[in-house]
């Protein structure tokens, strides 16, 4: 799914809470080669993990969920659930990507975070998303 704007990112998180469902969004470029290479990967994953939504945000054209999320470069990947930001991969690999999906289960998402301890709140409009971090003990967060 191409997440076209902020409204459409923000529902997608609230039906993703809805249903328990790990939200993993590609934050990438048109421009950017190692976005070209990453982004086959992508769709290759959301084919062999079916219960997890993958979407793509163009970072540039869809600038206002940009913004207001930890996206320092591209291509980034920031993995939401719960309506909380639970880890960030910098620099996607397919290995990386399917670690923190496979930790899904044992909520411990911060072993695959190279940025895992989030302060601030995420706000959408009148929509708040709390980033959330999990350090490495599953039931232990910090806010």
């Amino acid at each position: 799914v191409a997440i076209e704007n902020e409204p459409q990112f923000v529902e997608l998180i609230r039906s993703a809470r809805n249903t328990q469902s790990l939200v993993v969004a590609l934050f990438w470029a048109d421009w950017h080669d190692p976005c070209k290479i990453v982004l086959p990967i992508f769709a290759q994953l959301a084919k062999e993990n079916p219960s997890t939504i993958f979407v793509t945000v163009d970072a540039e054209n869809v600038g206002d969920v940009t913004e207001q999320m930890p996206v320092e470069a591209v291509p980034t990947v920031l993995m939401f659930f719960d309506g909380k930001q639970v880890a960030k991969v910098d620099d996607p690999t397919p290995m990386a990507i399917s670690s923190a999906i496979e930790q899904k289960n044992s909520r411990n998402f911060c072993r695959v975070s190279s940025l895992a301890q989030f302060s601030r709140q995420q706000t959408f409009g009148s929509h708040s998303i709390k980033p959330q971090c999990v350090l490495c003990a599953p039931g232990q967060q910090r806010s």
